[in-house]
């Protein structure tokens, strides 16, 4: 399962979500002031916003108003193929450590990882020279 942030979004979900109209990403902000309109990004410095179930209050730093508002999270799924879970070739990397006894190989595909074969640390040992 991968998680992503709510910025990193495939082009067909900017698209889809508005966020990209004339092939142009647009600058995202929180919400808009209720009293105003004007774009409005909560300042999440000290974890202030991020609760859910909680009312927190905010100021509007165009007009000065007072408003509340609540947290909703959402998370955004991208779905790939894994065809090495499915019978396929897995594609082995191997993950850069020190000391290179600890080097262990990586699947880019599906994530499982395995310690390397004596020819494949031979490899590593010699690249590192």
């Amino acid at each position: 399962m991968k998680v992503m942030h709510r910025y990193a979004m495939s082009w067909n979900a900017l698209v889809w979500s508005g966020a990209i109209t004339d092939g142009r990403l647009k600058m995202s902000h929180d919400f808009d002031c209720p009293y105003c309109e004007a774009p409005f990004e909560v300042c999440h410095d000290d974890g202030h916003g991020y609760e859910e179930g909680v009312l927190h209050h905010d100021h509007c730093r165009s007009c000065g108003k007072h408003f509340t508002f609540t947290t909703s999270i959402s998370f955004y799924f991208e779905p790939e193929k894994a065809d090495c879970l499915n019978d396929g070739q897995h594609i082995w990397k191997t993950r850069r450590t020190y000391p290179v006894e600890f080097t262990r190989m990586k699947c880019q595909t599906c994530g499982e990882e395995r310690h390397p074969t004596t020819e494949e640390m031979a490899a590593v040992v010699a690249a590192r020279r």
